[in-house]
C-alpha cells in the first residue's frame, strides 16, 4: 500500500511540476523576442515583460545593447534588473526618457519600485528636448524634460548600481519620492551639454538616502530642488530628512546644489566629499525663484569633505559649441570659428576662479548649518574664500569644526566672506595656513563669535 501510495505521489508530483514549467515556457514564448543588436527597437519586447504582472523582470545580456525608441514604463511591486554591462540606449531622434514609472498623476503613485543595474545611455547629442529648442515655459508632465529616468509618485523607491550615461539633462529626475535609496551610481557623461545633472529631487520629497555616486557631471551631481523653473517643475514643496553620503568628482560641477524659492528644506546630512569642482561644493540658492520671501534650508550637518578646485584646464570640459543653443540653425546664433576656440576655455577659467566652495545666495536664510572636518588645499591661485555669504542672506547659526584651509599660492586666500547677516558663529580647532591678510571679510553682520581662527 505504501508504495502504490508513493507512486501516485511521485506521478502527481511530476504532473504538476510539468504543467508548471510548460505555462512558465508558454508564457516567455508569448513574449516578443528580445534581439538586443543595438539596430533593432526592443522597446516593445521589454515593455511587455514589464508589463506581464512578473515581479521580477531581468534582462539578459545582449549582443550589443537594447535599442529603444520610446520611454520603458515601471510598474509597482517591480523589481527591473540588468547585468553591470548591459546597455539600454536611446535611439537617435527618440526625444524621450529611458524610463518612467506608470503612477505619475494617479492619486495613488507608485509603491516598491527597484531597478538595478545597467548602463543607461541617453544618446544626449542625438535628442532634442522642449528646453533646448527655446520652450522655457511651463513643462513638467506635458513636455520632455530631456532626463534619462524620470520617476514621480513613488513611496519605497530604490536605484542600486546603474550607470548612467549622457543624459540631455538629469541623469535621474525623481519627483515627490518618499522612503527612497539611491546608491553605487556612476555618472558617464561626455558634458557636451548644459543642465547635465546626477541625480535630481524634487519636492516634495522626504526619507532619502543618497550613497556612492561617482563621475564627473555638467551641472549639480545632487540636487535637492523643493522648487523649480517651471520647465523643470512637475511638482513642489518641502524636501526633508536626507542623507548623502559619498560624492567623488575629479572634475565635478557643483557637488549638491539646495534650492529654495519658496519651500523649505529640512533635516540634510551631508558626509564624504571628495575631489575638485568646477563652481560650488555645495549651494544654498533660490536661483531667482520668488514664491516667497522666506527661502528656508534648515538643519544641515556637512562633514568630511576634502575638496580643491582643478588646476589643469586640460581636465575642464568642452561643450559642443557649435550652436549657442541646441536645435537653432540661425547662421547669426552660430559662434565664430574665434569664439569656437577660446569659449570653453574661458569660461570655464573665469567661473572656476570667481565660483565660492560653499555659497549662500543673497535673500537665502539657513537655521542652523555645522561643518567639520573640512579640509582645502588650494593650488589654483586667485580662487574664492572657502565659505560666502550673499547680500541679504541671514544664517542664524552657523559652526566650525576641524576645518583646515591651506594657501599654497602666493595670492590672499579667505577663508570668509559675509554681505549678510550671521546672528552667531562658533569656531572650534579652525586653521588656515599660507596667504591669509584676513580669515574673515565681513561686510554685512556678525552679532556674536564664539572662539577664534588659527592663522598661520
Amino acid at each position: 500500500m505504501r508504495i502504490i501510495l508513493c507512486v501516485v505521489f511521485g506521478v502527481l508530483f511530476f504532473v504538476q511540476s510539468f504543467f508548471v514549467h510548460g505555462l512558465l515556457l508558454s508564457q516567455e514564448s508569448v513574449l516578443p523576442l528580445l534581439v538586443g543588436d543595438g539596430v533593432v527597437d526592443d522597446a516593445a519586447a521589454i515593455q511587455a515583460r514589464l508589463d506581464s504582472g512578473a515581479k521580477h523582470v531581468y534582462l539578459p545580456e545582449p549582443k550589443r545593447c537594447y535599442l529603444i525608441k520610446k520611454a520603458l514604463v515601471i510598474h509597482s511591486d517591480q523589481t527591473l534588473r540588468l547585468d553591470p554591462q548591459t546597455t539600454i540606449r536611446l535611439a537617435d531622434g527618440a526625444c524621450d526618457y529611458l524610463l518612467t514609472n506608470d503612477g505619475k498623476e494617479t492619486e495613488e503613485g507608485n509603491k516598491n519600485i527597484r531597478i538595478i543595474g545597467g548602463i543607461w545611455d541617453g544618446n544626449n547629442l542625438n535628442q532634442t528636448c522642449d528646453y533646448r529648442k527655446g520652450d522655457r515655459g511651463q513643462g513638467g508632465l506635458k513636455k520632455y524634460m530631456g532626463n534619462a529616468i524620470f520617476l514621480m509618485n513613488v513611496e519605497n523607491l530604490w536605484l542600486e548600481g546603474l550607470t548612467i550615461k549622457d543624459p540631455e539633462t538629469f541623469g535621474a529626475h525623481l519627483a515627490k519620492v518618499r522612503k527612497f535609496t539611491v546608491k553605487d551610481i556612476v555618472f558617464d557623461y561626455n558634458c557636451e551639454l548644459w543642465n547635465e545633472d546626477g541625480i535630481h529631487v524634487k519636492g516634495p520629497s522626504s526619507e532619502g538616502f543618497i550613497q556612492n555616486l561617482k563621475g564627473n557631471t555638467n551641472d549639480d551631481m545632487v540636487a535637492l530642488n523643493a522648487d523649480d523653473q517651471p520647465m523643470f517643475e512637475p511638482s513642489f514643496g518641502e524636501i526633508s530628512d536626507v542623507r548623502i553620503d559619498g560624492l567623488y568628482a575629479s572634475n565635478g560641477f557643483t557637488a549638491v546644489r539646495f534650492l529654495s524659492g519658496g519651500s523649505p528644506i529640512k533635516r540634510v546630512h551631508i558626509s564624504n566629499i571628495f575631489g575638485s569642482f568646477r563652481i560650488n561644493v555645495i549651494s544654498f540658492t533660490h536661483f531667482g525663484i520668488e514664491k516667497s520671501e522666506l527661502k528656508l534650508i534648515e538643519d544641515v550637518t556637512i562633514d568630511n569633505v576634502h575638496v580643491a578646485r582643478q588646476i589643469n584646464p586640460n581636465m575642464l570640459p568642452q561643450p559642443n559649441w557649435q550652436m549657442k543653443e541646441k536645435g537653432t540653425e540661425k547662421e547669426e546664433d552660430r559662434y565664430t570659428a574665434e569664439e569656437l576656440a577660446r569659449k570653453p576655455f574661458m569660461w570655464w577659467e573665469e567661473q572656476r576662479k570667481k565660483r565660492e566652495f560653499f555659497f549662500i545666495q543673497r535673500g537665502m536664510t539657513v537655521d542652523n548649518i555645522k561643518f567639520s572636518n573640512i579640509t582645502r588645499r588650494e593650488f589654483l591661485a586667485g580662487t574664492r574664500e572657502l565659505i560666502t555669504i550673499g547680500k541679504g542672506a541671514v544664517v542664524r547659526n552657523l559652526s566650525l569644526r576641524d576645518v583646515l584651509q591651506e594657501n599654497k599660492t602666493d595670492v590672499n586666500l579667505p577663508l570668509i566672506r559675509n554681505e549678510g547677516t550671521v546672528e552667531r558663529i562658533i569656531f572650534d580647532n579652525v586653521q588656515t595656513r599660507g596667504n591669509v591678510s584676513n580669515a574673515i571679510i565681513n561686510r554685512g553682520k556678525i552679532l556674536e563669535i564664539k572662539g577664534e581662527i588659527d592663522q598661520k
